[in-house]
């Protein structure tokens, strides 16, 4: 009987021991991400007295069914774990092998920080999502510095009351809640309460983002080609130029450990830079910089496949269905959207198109999704990002729907403002169904999967502005509304004429239909995008793409065409007009209609007009202003400025209901329709200058006359604390529109007078012991 014992064997799901008493079914690496872990075995003989296993030397009586089979349930700690078995047979005991794992993550609670409120009054709450280790917790509210005025101190506990008033600033205002465990952990959540005409509107998690998303400019960067060296040094020394050229958004793509294929979009590991780019330092400073210029910096991040050369998949293919991370992969083709275009590698992973090297990531295993979510979380927690793009999420959408829901959550919580870009379809609502912000410009047929609308055949590859002059507008109709069936009413679409995967639009345009098609990108509503070259001209597709730029060169001299103006020009009026901005969008009917396409943009009482003469010739247009539909006085007279080439126009209302306009061919009119001529400012009249300023100075304002919105700039050449108020001629304060720390570079703040009343008011500035003033008028 004793000799039986001594060979019996142990089977349970972390390692492999061969020619030992205990052999484990399934191998383990050195790392999990999952505190709760299930060990399953069974033993080859029922002769032994006990079982016990020990985690981190404290053990738990393990019970083995009579088929010999068990199942233990342990949860690690922080940091490495040491697991082993031990089973008595008659006082002999046989030891498994000790399995060393390491937790990829801190074991922490999850907590949202939300709000409610009705007219000026909120509360903000803390909701305990998850408390794993079960530890008393405490709670601090604070709010965030930059806030548009000071209203909340530090208060301690779950809940923390506020009243606001209806003389404080209008805007967002940010406050974080600090979690305290009983044994000194901290975690930090994060949400918004608006304040606007009508009093409080709380952030909802599932469905807000942030005001800023709606005034982006998107510029796509691809790192290793953006210039010459390929560093992260490279792109921050071109940031003062971006910034001129009236970029909101840097987006670079991916930046994580690869093995330098496919774009970078073989991800190895994503918690770690590719050191081809920089390090660490290198990249905070990039962003840190960025942030300096006032713009913000998104991320590409891959959720949906990863390489096999990750840590995991090396794993995987070494030991086959017996590695713990071999179902961290797709294993089984489904029956999913996108499902014909799956198929199976040599090592059974499941991948889409031609990416064999990277298959599809398994979102049914929970450590799967907690590997993704806290690398997402390390690079807003670690380097204040702004946002991701997320590649591919179409497939995870598909596969797992659920994922890309819990996906917003977890990044909202401890940012409420961060941009989450989804890589989909904007014509399919479920994108935006408690998932994305903003998505891609894409047609709804599953057939194609990354179907520009505005591209009607992809080989040879053809756009609705390559069609027969007669269907042109017909195409382009189509293509805005999603051929008729229109958008979710929470769509958000990001807007381009070229991406990393689209050939460049002006190789097959060439200048002037590439000019007219940039008008149209930065007056329609949604999120415009630009591609690193795209600006100058730059002919090169982006899969043969490589040094657009040099460090000794500015940007601008690039240009040979005029572009890099042409785009500035038309950043600066989609910064300048909120209508632009806005969701609100209705085609007008200009005649001819066949290759002549218009459009109304509005917000309140600014209303924008756009015209798009789609013909290789000079057309005689004949533009009716829907004056119906506008609020206007019949008795004055109004204008429309041509905010490109500064023309105006002016009549009584009646006047600009049969209007004939000359455009010139392939081009975009952008007009003003107001009671005041607008001032049309040429490029070569703004200020150029890239670097730093070198003096404090504060700019007219912009529009001035306005109604009932205008742009305040400044420049300081010191950090300190900035504040800027608003006065009537009388002397008294009608407004606070900044009060907080301010980096040295150029800033700007709208100003929204739409609760005063007509007239003259002057604005001051404060920095540093100094103080600026200007007068601006005020026009309802």
């Amino acid at each position: 009987m004793k000799f039986l014992v001594k060979y019996f064997f142990l089977l349970i799901s972390f390692s492999v021991l061969y020619g030992n008493h205990i052999k484990f079914d399934k191998v383990y690496g050195t790392q999990v991400w999952s505190h709760k872990q299930t060990i399953t075995g069974i033993v080859s003989s029922s002769y032994f007295t006990s079982a016990l296993i020990y985690l981190n030397d404290q053990s738990t009586q393990l019970n083995i069914g009579a088929n010999l089979v068990f199942s233990a349930n342990v949860v690690l700690t922080n940091g490495m774990n040491e697991i082993y078995v031990v089973i008595d047979s008659s006082g002999t005991k046989f030891y498994s092998d000790t399995i060393r794992v390491n937790l990829g993550y801190k074991i922490l609670p999850e907590i949202e920080a939300s709000a409610s409120g009705d007219g000026y009054s909120a509360l903000l709450k803390s909701l305990v999502l998850e408390n794993p280790k079960e530890l008393p917790l405490s709670f601090v509210w604070m709010e965030d510095e930059y806030n548009p005025a000071p209203i909340l101190q530090r208060i301690e506990g779950s809940e923390a009351a506020i009243n606001f008033s209806s003389t404080m600033p209008l805007g967002e205002y940010y406050f974080n809640l600090f979690t305290i465990t009983s044994e000194g952990d901290t975690t930090k959540s994060r949400t918004m309460i608006t304040l606007n005409e009508k009093g409080v509107k709380p952030f909802d998690i599932k469905k807000d983002h942030a005001k800023w998303i709606d005034k982006a400019v998107i510029y796509q960067t691809s790192v290793w080609a953006f210039v010459q060296d390929g560093k992260f040094g490279n792109i921050t020394k071109k940031i003062p130029e971006l910034a001129d050229l009236g970029i909101t958004t840097i987006y670079l793509q991916p930046i994580f450990q690869t093995p330098d294929a496919d774009q970078g979009y073989e991800v190895t590991d994503y918690y770690k830079i590719n050191p081809q780019y920089g390090n660490e330092g290198n990249l905070r400073t990039l962003i840190q910089t960025a942030k300096n210029y006032g713009l913000r910096v998104i991320l590409d991040f891959i959720p949906n496949h990863a390489s096999t050369k990750t840590f995991f998949g090396q794993h995987a293919i070494k030991y086959g269905s017996k590695s713990h991370y071999y179902n961290y992969y797709q294993l089984v083709k489904d029956n999913s959207p996108y499902s014909g275009d799956q198929h199976i590698t040599s090592n059974g992973f499941v991948y889409y198109f031609d990416w064999s090297r990277m298959p599809n990531l398994n979102y049914e295993n929970y450590e799967v999704q907690n590997y993704i979510l806290g690398a997402a979380k390390y690079w807003v927690q670690n380097y204040d990002v702004d946002g991701f793009r997320f590649d591919a999420v179409w497939g995870i959408t598909a596969r797992s729907p659920e994922f890309t829901k819990k996906l917003r959550l977890v990044l909202k919580r401890i940012k409420p403002e961060i941009l989450l870009l989804a890589e989909d379809k904007a014509a399919q609502a479920q994108v935006f169904d408690e998932r994305f912000d903003v998505a891609y410009d894409w047609a709804a047929s599953y057939q194609w999967v990354s179907q520009w609308s505005w591209q009607t055949v992809y080989s040879p590859y053809k756009t609705v502005f390559m069609e027969t002059p007669e269907q042109r507008s017909k195409k382009l109709r189509s293509a805005l509304t999603n051929n008729g069936s229109g958008y979710a009413s929470n769509a958000k679409i990001l807007r381009f004429l070229e991406n990393n995967d689209t050939p460049r639009f002006i190789s097959n345009h060439q200048i002037d239909r590439t000019k007219m098609a940039a008008g149209l990108l930065f007056t329609l509503d949604g999120i415009p995008m630009m591609f690193n070259g795209q600006e100058v001209g730059n002919t090169t597709h982006p899969y043969d793409m490589w040094l657009i730029y040099s460090d000794g060169r500015t940007i601008k001299s690039y240009d040979k065409n005029g572009l890099f103006d042409h785009y500035k020009n038309l950043m600066l009026i989609r910064k300048n007009y909120p209508s632009i901005s806005s969701d609100n969008f209705e085609e007008i009917s200009p005649d001819p209609g066949a290759s002549v396409f218009g459009f109304r943009r509005w917000h309140k009482s600014e209303n924008i007009f756009v015209v798009m003469n789609m013909s290789v010739t000079e057309m005689n247009v004949k533009l009716n202003i829907p004056i119906e539909k506008l609020s206007v006085d019949t008795s004055k007279i109004y204008y429309l400025t041509n905010l490109i080439s500064g023309e105006v126009k002016s009549g009584k209302p009646s006047e600009f209901q049969d209007l004939n306009l000359v455009m010139n061919k392939y081009s975009t009119n952008i007009y003003l329709f107001a009671d005041t001529a607008a001032v049309v400012v040429g490029i070569d009249e703004k200020d150029n200058d890239n670097s730093l300023p070198t003096d404090f100075v504060l700019h007219q304002n912009y529009p001035n006359p306005f109604n009932p919105t205008t742009t305040i700039s400044y420049d300081i050449s010191n950090p300190g604390l900035v504040t800027l108020k608003i006065y009537d001629m009388l002397g008294c304060e009608v407004a606070s529109l900044i009060n907080e720390y301010k980096s040295a570079g150029k800033h700007s703040s709208e100003f929204n007078a739409s609760h005063l009343a007509s007239g003259i008011y002057l604005y001051r500035i404060e920095h540093n012991k100094k103080s600026l003033s200007k007068k601006m008028l005020l026009i309802k």
